[in-house]
């Protein structure tokens, strides 16, 4: 896999790549490179878009790149990022309605069967993409989900259920003693 020799290469491939980008993660909006949110710190990009509506409905949509494997440290970044907008919506700043949005996008991501990424697809308003460059192919953006613990078995499911069933009968005799 080719990498991106910093984060900035990264980011200035990907504004002169906008439109491509905002296709790949399903995001619209005026984009702003590097805001400082406060003293929350400085996202690598924000695309805000107006809904105009009786009331204004603006969509924020954080991406957040990382040139290295991705970490808790980046998850509490999005999160931290967030918690700014939500100040200044909780003030009344925007006069309507925030739908925020985040995408972390890292050239090399977590393993599949860490606790980590188990976390991250709990996350509803954050998707985690994985970039790999292909010299002949360019660069593809492919939403990492679905992650599963390996070495799962049968018995480990049998066990589960019958553990539940177990439960629930002593409950219904739990119940008649009443």
């Amino acid at each position: 896999m080719i990498s991106f020799n910093s984060e900035k290469l990264f980011e200035d491939f990907l504004e002169k790549n906008i439109d491509w980008l905002k296709a790949a993660i399903s995001a619209d909006g005026e984009l702003f490179r590097q805001p400082r949110l406060g003293s929350y710190g400085v996202a690598d990009f924000l695309l805000v878009a107006v809904e105009r509506t009786h009331i204004p409905v603006y969509h924020i949509h954080l991406v957040e790149l990382k040139n290295t494997p991705l970490s808790y440290k980046h998850l509490g970044q999005c999160a931290r990022y967030k918690r700014f907008f939500e100040e200044l919506e909780d003030e009344g700043l925007f006069g309507g309605p925030l739908i925020f949005n985040a995408s972390l996008i890292g050239m090399k991501t977590f393993p599949t069967d860490c606790d980590l990424c188990f976390l991250a697809q709990e996350i509803d308003w954050l998707n985690v993409y994985e970039t790999d460059i292909d010299p002949s192919e360019g660069l593809d953006l492919k939403l990492v989900s679905g992650w599963h613990k390996n070495n799962i078995g049968e018995a480990d499911y049998e066990e589960f259920l019958s553990l539940v069933s177990h439960m629930i009968s002593n409950e219904d005799t739990t119940d008649g003693e009443k």
